[in-house]
């Protein structure tokens, strides 16, 4: 099943990898050791460095790097259960997170994106575009490639880092609270967002409560959920975090 799904998404981390730096998450929401929520750009103030980073998971690790190695060797160091060896094996597989699929996948997308460039360059400058063989190959495999799997992934990674980078709290979050951990957004003007990946910022933090449902269960509580939720604690609608970097205060 993880294979399948990594196959139509492979502008995701590893899987495999992902689920252990998934586990953490879950009990560290919100930490300095929360590797998956940094990865997606929580705890970075608001500007167009981070909205481009927010819809390409590659970017977020090329423009950001000692953060990444930093809150790599946080989690790592946060993994008391294993042996130094361990932890050095860790770090490896966590170098080799978009590996082999990320990589072949932001290298065509990102190709697509620099020929268009070109190309749009080119005619501005009344250039004509090489006619050589080569050329047209890459055109045509990065134009099928960007069409067929990397727009959409496109699309549905920028609707679901955004939502899942701004609903979850970052920063001054007491380590194991799922109340501070998460806020719910049901406000009408996200709906388009929310549309591509299946109300995520209105269930999520239910998903928090209890980690083993799926998304189509926490969807269909929800309603039922929200009063109780309220009534303990948990925000709706604080869209003071885009000013805030993620922080709750």
């Amino acid at each position: 099943m993880l294979a399948a799904v990594y196959a139509f998404r492979p502008s995701t981390v590893n899987p495999w990898i992902r689920r252990e730096v998934h586990l953490h998450h879950h009990k560290s929401s919100g930490t300095k050791t929360d590797l998956e929520e940094r990865g997606i750009n929580n705890g970075d103030p608001w500007g167009f460095k981070r909205l481009i980073m927010t819809g390409d998971n590659m970017l977020a690790v090329y423009l950001r790097p000692m953060t990444m190695m930093k809150t790599t060797n946080r989690y790592v160091h946060a993994q008391k259960n294993l042996s130094k060896t361990e932890k050095l094996k860790l770090k490896a597989r966590l170098s080799a997170s978009y590996a082999p699929f990320g990589h072949i996948h932001y290298a065509l997308w990102h190709s697509f994106l620099l020929i268009s460039v070109a190309k749009l360059a080119m005619k501005a400058l009344g250039i004509s575009q090489p006619k050589n063989s080569v050329w047209k190959l890459v055109d045509r495999s990065t134009k099928f490639y960007a069409v067929s799997i990397a727009a959409p992934n496109f699309l549905r990674t920028l609707s679901l880092h955004f939502t899942s980078s701004n609903l979850h709290y970052y920063g001054d979050v007491e380590d194991g609270n799922v109340v501070q951990q998460c806020q719910v957004w049901t406000d009408w003007r996200m709906k388009p967002l929310q549309a591509f990946c299946f109300n995520f910022a209105g269930t999520h933090a239910i998903h928090h409560f209890v980690v083993r449902d799926p998304f189509y269960i926490r969807q269909a509580i929800a309603e039922d959920c929200y009063p109780i939720m309220k009534e303990n604690g948990v925000r709706f609608n604080d869209f003071g975090t885009f000013r805030r970097a993620n922080r709750r205060f």
